[in-house]
């Protein structure tokens, strides 16, 4: 079953990770400006890859998923997107990724999570536990393969936050911008939308809240955010 979009639609059967809001945040988020190459690494479905390419009419992105079946449905949900063109899917390991150009950004919806499950397929645990991707992998890869002057965006725990700007700070990324990220009013903040680049400057703070009462009742933030992809919003 796919998941439809204002512009194209997502095919997950074949994909560990589904469509889920932390990728939909982090896609309409990241941005760059004069932005013409964008690396999306573990692309899974290709979410963010046609995001990006949908927000960016000039850029040329390239999607690298590790997983075969993930990246062969990528490259069926890229195929039947409107961008064909401009996405390339690569089938392989960003440790041993080596394009001919660095990248104006890159983005990334990373495993989170230390420990898998013993009962877990394997493609679950790649894509949700850090078992070929951790922190301090994460960002050097990015390190590698972005631009001097361009940036770096993900998505990631609350409290996974102090790991990851140690693993930033290690390969000289500085975080300038931090989005605080709330379900509810009532809940507890559950991810940040985090920006690094490698030029220095001072952090920007914010706050985003999804909903604010009933199940369709959204901020005017959270709209605003995302009302060019989701097929139900005005």
């Amino acid at each position: 079953m796919a998941f439809h979009f204002k512009q194209f639609s997502i095919r997950q059967d074949q994909c560990a990770m589904k469509v889920s809001t932390d990728g939909i945040l982090l896609g309409a988020w990241a941005s760059h400006p004069h932005c013409r190459t964008i690396l999306d690494i573990g692309s899974g479905t290709g979410l963010l890859s046609l995001m990006l390419a949908q927000r960016y009419p000039e850029a040329q992105i390239t999607a690298i998923e590790i997983e075969t079946k993930a990246a062969q449905q990528c490259q069926e949900n890229v195929g039947n997107s409107p961008w064909p063109e401009r996405i390339k899917v690569v089938q392989g390991d960003v440790l041993k990724y080596e394009p001919k150009n660095r990248f104006d950004m890159i983005v990334c919806n990373p495993p989170y999570f230390p420990k898998a499950q013993e009962d877990q397929s394997m493609s679950l645990k790649i894509a949700r536990h850090q078992i070929k991707l951790d922190w301090q992998t994460l960002f050097q890869s990015v390190s590698r393969l972005i631009n001097p002057q361009a940036s770096f965006h993900m998505i990631g725990p609350i409290e996974a936050l102090p790991a990851i700007l140690e693993a930033a700070h290690l390969f000289s990324f500085s975080l300038i911008k931090k989005i605080q990220v709330s379900y509810s009013p009532d809940k507890s903040p559950k991810r940040y939308l985090l920006s690094f680049t490698k030029v220095d400057g001072e952090c920007e703070e914010e706050q985003l809240i999804i909903q604010l009462g009933g199940a369709n009742e959204y901020s005017h933030e959270f709209i605003q955010l995302t009302r060019d992809f989701y097929a139900f919003m005005p």
